[in-house]
């Protein structure tokens, strides 16, 4: 790569101290992201189609809301410029804000355009629909002026400015390039996530931040370091998932990897990152110290459920994690925990994977937020079962059961039974087939006594991997 660079190594935690509580302004599509979760039991007899039974909704802040929620909870003081409508979920909005210490009075009520609602629909192990509510419409003249003139107001408060492009009109118009000059003027750095075909409304801007496939689709062709030229940019960011980040600017080229996530939650990472860089940036860092900081942000906003806040409390306690020798399997787990997610708990050797088995799981994955499945290694399946046994090793088990969409983690065990696993994690909940009784569950009595529970799941008379192989034992 073109004049690379090293990465500079300073510890996570020691950057994190370096954070100064700034203030920041967050321009751009306000939305509120609800979450609704049910189970499927029936259909409708009319139109065949599913029945969803409503059993809980959490309702978040979404899109640029929700980098204002980051801003803050990294310290910031942080205010927000767009439009709220005048409806039930904008009343909510407002609250969800107030309840984050955010300052909307920059915020317009526009009672002619709905509040933006995105609803996700969920059962157990799976996603159902997205359902959305908005409209895109760029915005009329004295609504776009009147926005502009408010952040003008302020514009001098302000350490940095964020423009978060959701699609949503607020910025489809001249806004965006009119606040990177008010801002430009007062020497404010102005950072970008931005949306859509062209790029060219936000010239001007400090970085930008697209992913892979909004750069590609935005640069006609060109490089990543010519439109930095081409825009007048200080540089382009580009987030790249589990590959961390890319970071052009006109010394070069630096990559920016980060730790896979098994199964991420990537909804609202975006968020996490651009207010990471903008606070990172604001609080006088260089931009490779910024990115290593936004990288870390986005990645921990992927390990948290639903759209989510990073705060400087989990980058401490994740940095010191990661100091620790902590099984990543228990660190995951008490990150679920953490977010309120009942976790459950099964195992089995799953030598051949029958329709049995995925009956058990789908069974276990309906009762529980995220589901754990341990399986025994091939010296324990060979202790269990005999010499000839396992027909399938290890890593091929494991490969075939995280493939299942009722499957949230795979770990495997040594013992013969999964006892010191489950009294690692605690589950909430405990499974097995109904061809056990709660006393022989092992580890029942465990995951009782720390106020969990134990389903018996229902077995498919006749299925199981030693009848498949001409044997008379028990399912696996």
């Amino acid at each position: 790569m073109d004049g690379q660079s090293p990465v500079p190594r300073e510890p996570i935690a020691a950057l994190a101290a370096r954070l100064r509580p700034v203030r920041v302004l967050v321009v751009g599509d306000l939305m509120l992201d609800r979450y609704i979760a049910g189970e499927v039991s029936r259909r409708d007899p009319d139109h065949g189609s599913d029945i969803l039974t409503e059993t809980g909704r959490h309702d978040c802040l979404g899109g640029a809301a929700n980098v204002a929620r980051n801003a803050a909870a990294l310290g910031a003081e942080a205010a927000l410029c767009g439009l709220i409508g005048a409806d039930p979920e904008g009343e909510r909005l407002r609250a969800l804000l107030r309840e984050s210490g955010i300052s909307a009075e920059s915020a317009r009520v526009a009672p002619e355009r709905p509040t933006t609602l995105k609803q996700r629909f969920s059962a157990p192990g799976h996603a159902l629909l997205r359902a959305d509510r908005e409209t895109s419409a760029p915005l009329p003249p004295d609504i776009e002026a009147a926005l502009l003139a408010r952040c003008a107001a302020s514009m001098d408060e302000f350490d940095a400015v964020i423009l978060s492009d959701y699609a949503k009109g607020v910025l489809r118009g001249g806004l965006a390039g009119d606040i990177i000059g008010l801002a430009r003027a007062s020497g404010i750095p102005v950072l970008v996530d931005p949306k859509g075909a062209d790029f060219v409304r936000y010239a001007g801007a400090a970085y930008l931040t697209p992913n892979q496939a909004e750069f590609t689709r935005a640069a006609g062709g060109l490089s990543p370091t010519e439109l930095v030229t081409r825009l007048d940019l200080d540089g382009l960011v580009i987030t790249r998932a589990e590959h961390g980040a890319t970071l052009f600017d006109r010394t070069g080229t630096r990559e920016f990897p980060t730790e896979p996530v098994a199964k991420p939650e990537a909804t609202g990472a975006g968020d996490s990152f651009i207010a990471m860089l903008a606070v990172a940036c604001a609080s006088g860092m260089g931009i490779d110290d910024a990115v290593r900081l936004a990288n870390h942000a986005g990645r921990l906003a992927c390990l948290r459920p639903r759209t989510a806040a990073v705060t400087k409390a989990d980058l401490a306690e994740d940095a010191a994690a990661a100091e620790r020798p902590v099984d990543p399997l228990l660190a995951q787990v008490a990150l679920w925990k953490a977010a309120g997610l009942r976790v459950g708990f099964t195992n089995g050797c799953f030598d051949l994977l029958h329709a049995g088995h995925v009956h058990l799981i789908e069974q276990a994955r309906a009762r529980c937020d995220r589901l754990i499945v341990a399986v025994n290694t091939d010296a324990s399946v060979r202790r269990l079962k005999g010499p000839v046994r396992p027909i399938h090793r290890l890593d091929h088990r494991m490969r075939v059961l995280g493939a299942l969409r009722s499957v949230d983690l795979v770990t495997a065990f040594d013992d013969t039974t999964p006892l010191r696993l489950i009294e690692a994690i605690t589950p909430d909940l405990l499974v097995k087939g109904a061809d056990y009784t709660v006393e022989t569950v092992v580890g029942a009595s465990h995951v009782l006594a720390h106020g969990g529970t134990v389903f018996l799941a229902e077995l498919i008379e006749g299925l199981s991997t030693t009848a498949a192989l001409g044997g008379g034992q028990p399912v696996d």
